[in-house]
């Protein structure tokens, strides 16, 4: 794969850069290529070197930040014992790599992209719990922990876009005890016999 010129680089980080500027001061409203281009200071020719419209950047940043994501599950999974591996590490792995990349987590959320950023999040880490949740719970059907899986982490999803949303305010290892003890107190429901 093609390394990305230092040029490039620093351009798309500018645009990135403004873009989350922009958001942020005009929240809903339309942001035009000609705003992107005045904020960075650079002019349309350079933009449309990079992105087709807005629209464009916007898709390209959804897939740059869950392309990060994957690639630090990734190396987070080949660090860690998967035997061994406790919720409490997934989630701090998880946010870990949130709060590495909070730029681009700031930007997704200003631009109204939660849905699509939240179900690309989810569907990532679903395997991995499919995985480990099976081990753990060999009685369960994989419909059953899928069940259990969706809505707890729908819900943790939507509590870790509001710790992005007032500044990371809470430490990482603050926030995944409290998530921890959270899904802990939910995985009773998966302990739970059946009872007619």
């Amino acid at each position: 794969m093609k390394k990305e010129d230092y040029r490039i680089k620093i351009t798309k980080l500018m645009i990135r850069k403004s873009y989350a500027e922009l958001l942020k001061e005009k929240g809903d409203k339309k942001i035009t290529v000609k705003d992107l281009c005045e904020k960075a200071d650079i002019n349309r020719g350079t933009f449309y070197s990079h992105y087709k419209d807005v629209d464009d950047l916007q898709n390209q940043l959804v897939n740059q930040f869950t392309s990060l994501l994957e690639e630090t599950f990734v190396e987070f999974l080949s660090t860690v014992d998967i035997e061994n591996l406790t919720t409490k590490d997934f989630i701090k792995g998880l946010l870990k790599s949130i709060y590495t990349n909070k730029d681009l987590c700031e930007i997704l959320i200003y631009s109204g992209n939660n849905q699509s950023l939240i179900k690309e999040i989810l569907d990532m880490a679903k395997n991995l719990v499919n995985n480990f949740y099976t081990k753990l719970f060999k009685d369960k059907s994989i419909e059953e922990i899928n069940f259990w899986y969706n809505f707890v982490a729908g819900g943790a999803m939507f509590v870790i876009f509001e710790w992005i949303n007032t500044g990371f305010k809470k430490s990482i290892d603050e926030f995944s005890n409290e998530l921890n003890e959270i899904i802990l107190s939910t995985i009773n429901t998966l302990n739970k016999k059946e009872s007619n």
